[in-house]
């Protein structure tokens, strides 16, 4: 979460870190529900699959992403 306020000027750190618990929390709700319909509508196969479909395209899109270069401490 360190990750998401860094670079940030101290006054919209507390904006950033609400937007990013709204987001994550809207995911943690829908995940399982999106997940219950797909498996009820495909079964687990599908589920499993569909599961590893987006783990997939999330890896390469984070491998996508551009490098920050390491700062000195």
């Amino acid at each position: 979460m360190t990750i998401v306020i860094a670079g940030l000027p101290d006054r919209e750190r507390a904006t950033a870190m609400g937007f990013y618990q709204s987001v994550h929390s809207l995911g943690m709700f829908l995940g399982p529900v999106g997940a219950g319909v797909i498996g009820e509508s495909v079964g687990y196969g599908g589920l499993f699959t569909s599961t590893a479909g987006v783990g997939i395209l999330a890896a390469a899109a984070a491998l996508k992403l551009p490098k920050r270069e390491a700062t000195p401490d």
